[in-house]
This record gives structure tokens, C-alpha cells and sequence, in this order.
């Protein structure tokens, strides 16, 4: 596990999110059921990051996490400034998933 755990981590955010999403779309999940499984989700992505020596990516699902968090905390559609935010949180999840790529390739150049 200790050079793939993106492979991992994607399967693992796969099998979890469908079927909370799934769920949600059929049954209609409460927001807490649906935010707290898919923060349980990307925290273990990120551990599997963090436990294979990937420790920006490891970040980037905390972040992703972070911005389903915001969502359920607030209405984004109630203020612009939610927006923002949410779209910064998951643009700074997206540039930390990518740096640990960049980071990977020169290493592997070295």
C-alpha cells in the first residue's frame, strides 16, 4: 500500500459515496446521516494517504470533508460568501490531491 494508496483511496470513496448518494437521492438521508457518513468517507482516504507517505493528498480529503461540512452547517444558496467558500475549500482540496501528484512524479525523476 505504501506507493498506491490513491488506488485505495478511490475505490474506498467510490463504494462509500454511492450508496450515500444512492440512498439519499431514493430515501432521502437526514443532512447529518448524509454529511457524517461522508465525512467517516474522506477521513479514511485521508488516513490511507497519510499511512502511504501521501500526506498532502491525506490533506486534500480532509479538506474535501471540510467542504461537505460547510454545506450542511450553512445554506450556501442564502449568502454568495458560502459559495465562495465552498468553491474555495474544494479548489483547495483539488490543489492539494494535484501537488501530492507533482511531488510524486519529481521523486520518481530523482
Amino acid at each position: 500500500m505504501k506507493h498506491e494508496p490513491t488506488r485505495y483511496s478511490r475505490l474506498l470513496v467510490f463504494v462509500g459515496l454511492l450508496p450515500l448518494l444512492l440512498a439519499d437521492l431514493f430515501v432521502g438521508l437526514p443532512d447529518g446521516a448524509f454529511v457524517g457518513g461522508g465525512a467517516v468517507v474522506m477521513a479514511a482516504a485521508a488516513i490511507i494517504h497519510f499511512y502511504g507517505g501521501e500526506p498532502l493528498a491525506g490533506a486534500g480529503w480532509l479538506v474535501f470533508g471540510a467542504a461537505l461540512g460547510l454545506v450542511s452547517l450553512v445554506d450556501p444558496t442564502a449568502n454568495a460568501l458560502y459559495i465562495v467558500a465552498f468553491a474555495l475549500l474544494l479548489l483547495g482540496g483539488l490543489a492539494l490531491l494535484v501537488s501530492q501528484r507533482t511531488v510524486d512524479r519529481g521523486a520518481e525523476r530523482e
